[in-house]
């Protein structure tokens, strides 16, 4: 992390600056580190901040000894033992593996204790080959179910109306904050535009934070703290705030806004997107802390807002086009909604028509073959099958059968190419690929 970012950070419990202690790293970049304040020492792994009370006490110890590997395994292990999570990761067994000094002789347990170590040494960037994202998210003990969302996230109309909403922001001399960022998906397309600005991406999960900082979004700023508590930032630190499909995953929601409000400056632009809405019976989950269309407009009262459902963000979007922004909310209309996005500003461009996008927001990157076809043949051309992970995944992302084609057809000279990622906008049949989201923008690697 940044040094200059550290400056305008606070100690998100007893609200005291950071003094940075036994950094590894570039004087312009901490790689590893220990944050202290008045009430406590943070580590910091790979570039993150893990600001969070109770972690193992051993992790800062690591770090102060230089034992770089130990302290971020420490920290991935705890996370993984958590009573939510009692599944034993990969992490977590190898770990236990490492820490408890499990006895054992023959070639058998040296080769497992062979194996651990390389794993081990992936993780902590200390070996030239990189893991890829499943790899990743495998590594660090992410479930299944959450780490296909993760896997299959481009093309999906909830990442769709995070892309359009990007579009919003603007040239600001302020940070951009990205809370809830995950595993750094959207994050990317907030850095693209955005470009020459900090972003800072918050999320609770250090597993995820990795796959952002190494994989997906790896220019951005990453702090691995609870949106539950105040966070750890001055008033008016940030000049563009972001927030999608995490705030009905947070139990204070008034706490959580009131601190939103607090970090944006005067001029702040607000984006809280796909927030799952209590009036409206969700198939696959179903979560307390659901939030109506009204409380959420309550939450933000004196900031000037407006609250549309997601699916008319996700029609724009299929016609190329940004929010259509400017009219009062009718939460009548937005009550019947699954998923709905609030943007506050009281900036007077904010709340228009947005424009015409130049090009795709989702062919930013690398292009590629969306990781939701497969090849079903191949003769003289190659066919492409729409193949959904799961009944689960299906069910949430039906939206996607009305602008992603079951099947595709392509050379085999096309496909060479989108393979080896040497393909562009401009190479022959891949625009219209593009158009139907059959190809999509990724990092490099995906």
């Amino acid at each position: 992390m940044h040094p200059a970012v550290i400056d305008r950070m606070s100690c998100p419990f007893c609200g005291g600056a950071f003094v940075i202690e036994a950094e590894s790293g570039a004087t312009e970049y901490v790689t590893y580190g220990v944050l202290r304040c008045p009430c406590e020492q943070y580590p910091i792994v790979e570039g993150i901040p893990v600001l969070k009370k109770g972690l193992p006490s051993e992790a800062v110890g690591y770090i102060h000894k230089g034992d770089y590997v130990s302290g971020l395994m420490t920290l991935l292990a705890g996370e993984m033992q958590r009573p939510q999570n009692s599944s034993r990761s990969r992490v977590v067994r190898l770990a236990s593996r490492l820490y408890a000094r499990a006895g054992g002789k023959g070639r058998e347990c040296e080769a497992k204790r062979r194996q651990s170590e390389k794993i081990l040494k992936l993780l902590a960037g200390s070996v030239e080959r990189k893991l890829s994202v499943r790899e990743l998210l495998t590594a660090v003990g992410i479930k299944p179910a959450f780490a296909t969302y993760l896997y299959y996230k481009f093309g999906q109309p909830r990442h769709l109306v995070g892309l359009s909403l990007c579009q919003i922001a603007t040239d600001s001399s302020g940070l951009v904050l990205d809370l809830g960022c995950g595993a750094g998906h959207v994050t990317r397309s907030i850095q693209a535009r955005c470009a020459g600005q900090t972003v800072v991406g918050i999320d609770a999960l250090l597993g995820l934070l990795l796959c952002a900082k190494r994989l997906i979004a790896p220019d951005g700023e990453y702090i691995c703290c609870s949106a539950e508590h105040p966070l750890p930032f001055r008033d008016d630190s940030f000049s563009q705030i972001f927030s999608f499909d995490a705030l009905h995953y947070v139990q204070g929601k008034r706490l959580c806004i009131a601190e939103l409000k607090r970090l944006g400056n005067a001029d702040a632009l607000f984006c809280i997107g796909s927030v799952r809405n209590s009036l409206v019976q969700h198939a696959y989950t179903r979560q307390p802390q659901y939030v109506s269309p009204s409380l959420l407009s309550d939450l933000f009262g004196d900031v000037p807002h407006e609250i549309v459902s997601d699916e008319s963000i996700l029609a724009c979007y299929l016609e190329k086009r940004g929010p259509a922004l400017g009219s009062p909310s009718n939460l009548d209309k937005v009550s019947k909604a699954e998923l709905m996005t609030l943007v506050a500003s009281r900036r007077p461009d904010v709340m228009r028509a947005h424009p015409t996008f130049e090009t795709w927001p989702h062919a930013n990157g690398t292009l590629g073959i969306n990781p939701l076809y497969v090849v079903c043949q191949e003769n003289q051309e190659v066919l492409l099958g729409r193949e959904f992970p799961s009944d689960q995944y299906e069910g949430e992302n039906q939206a996607c059968k009305s602008y992603m084609p079951e099947s595709a057809r392509l050379s085999h000279s096309l496909y060479a190419q989108l393979s080896d990622h040497s393909a562009s906008l401009e190479t022959p049949g891949v625009e219209d690929l593009t158009d139907t989201f059959v190809v999509v923008g990724m990092p490099v690697g995906y």
